[in-house]
């Protein structure tokens, strides 16, 4: 009698189980993993590097940037794209061949589908670089080299690509970093991967900046960039600083001062850990987030 007892007891638990996982699969029919209802723009921490993503509604993914090679976070960076329910990426983008902004889409190309890659077309011999090109001719992903003048549209998010400038690709890799202004039904973030004061002051003297929403600071916080001129004209609401913690060069304490200095509210992946933002198309959002889950309705507060 005892036996029976426990089949039974293990018959309804398959059958109980096979019944959650019937609904499940329905549930994700109905309402895919991926489906969100607002711009979202993720700044995820990936210790000391850049790893940014932005979602639109529409279902497109994009990821700017993947940081550090993932095995020193535990591939965190892929561990939080499945957690947000991403499938696949309609584009990634590279700033520049620093391990800091590539290591970690090694990892990403290798688990995610990617059917666009875009970047600058600057050099680097770096063993690690010339592995990720290998991976992406071997994958098929579609290549492209953006520079100063093209725009970019994928799905509801523009793109206004403002620098380099294809004829000058020799130099400093940080200065030579893809900058681009992004715009999502009339928000607008600068993403300005790691260019320092001369890149700076180039494009305020060439006059390719607008006043902006959000700030991605440049080059981790470092002392060499966001000077005050380039901080007026772009005058963003919101800065973000991705950085490592207890890193003793980024952010720079000169750096903090400059954007406080200016009522800028001020978010660090060193001290924040990911910092997400919504957009409903009039107002933004600090959402709840992060690799244990996303609450995309509880919205902390508005900014």
């Amino acid at each position: 009698m005892a036996k029976e007892v426990i089949f039974k007891k293990q018959k309804t638990g398959l059958l109980f189980l096979a019944f959650l996982i019937l609904t499940l699969l329905i549930i994700q029919l109905l309402f895919p993993l991926n489906h969100i209802e607002i711009f979202e723009i993720h700044f995820i921490d990936v210790d000391q590097g850049d790893a940014i993503l932005l979602r639109d509604p529409g279902g497109y993914d994009i990821l700017i940037d993947g940081g550090l090679p993932q095995q020193e976070q535990n591939y965190k960076l892929n561990r939080y794209l499945k957690s947000a329910g991403i499938r696949n990426l309609s584009a990634v983008f590279l700033t520049h061949p620093h391990l800091d902004h590539y290591g970690g889409l090694i990892q990403v190309l290798e688990e995610f589908p990617v059917f666009y890659f875009f970047t600058t077309g600057v050099e680097s011999r770096a063993k690690s670089y010339l592995k990720f090109l290998e991976i992406i001719e071997y994958l098929g992903i579609d290549y492209r080299t953006v520079h100063r003048g093209d725009m970019i549209r994928i799905g509801e998010v523009i793109i206004d690509v403002l620098h380099p400038r294809e004829e000058f690709l020799v130099g400093s890799l940080n200065n030579l970093s893809l900058v681009f202004e992004v715009e999502l039904q009339g928000l607008k973030i600068l993403l300005t991967g790691d260019i320092e004061g001369e890149t700076e002051a180039e494009l305020v003297r060439q006059n390719m900046l607008n006043r902006v929403d959000i700030l991605k600071v440049a080059h981790h916080g470092s002392a060499t960039s966001s000077n005050a001129d380039f901080l007026k004209i772009v005058d963003p609401s919101v800065a973000v600083i991705q950085a490592g913690k207890n890193n003793i060069f980024h952010p720079a304490p000169e750096v903090i001062a400059r954007l406080e200095d200016r009522d800028i509210q001020v978010f660090r992946t060193d001290k924040d850990g990911d910092v997400v933002f919504g957009w409903n198309g009039s107002k933004l959002y600090l959402l709840e987030g992060g690799i244990s889950g996303f609450i995309r309705k509880l919205y902390k507060r508005a900014i």
